[in-house]
């Protein structure tokens, strides 16, 4: 995170790690809030493949001071 939480000072990246049948592109990866909790939000443009279709899907976590993790989207590396 780029605002010190806790203590701590870390960088946030949006990624995914695989995708079966399904093209993803990233469309925005931010952050906010304060230094007691900071929103985490990617938002990724989906396209199963093989059809014109596109549409947006977006998740956000919130990281608190106290180190948990919660939201759509939350993971632990």
């Amino acid at each position: 995170m780029t605002t010190q939480t806790s203590g701590y000072t870390g960088s946030h990246q949006c990624f995914t790690n695989y995708s079966v049948g399904f093209n993803l592109t990233g469309t925005a990866c931010n952050e906010s809030g304060s230094t007691s909790a900071r929103n985490l939000y990617s938002g990724w443009d989906v396209n199963p493949n093989g059809t014109p279709l596109v549409y947006n899907v977006s998740m956000t976590a919130t990281v608190k001071a106290n180190g948990t993790i919660s939201g759509f989207g939350a993971t632990v590396g």
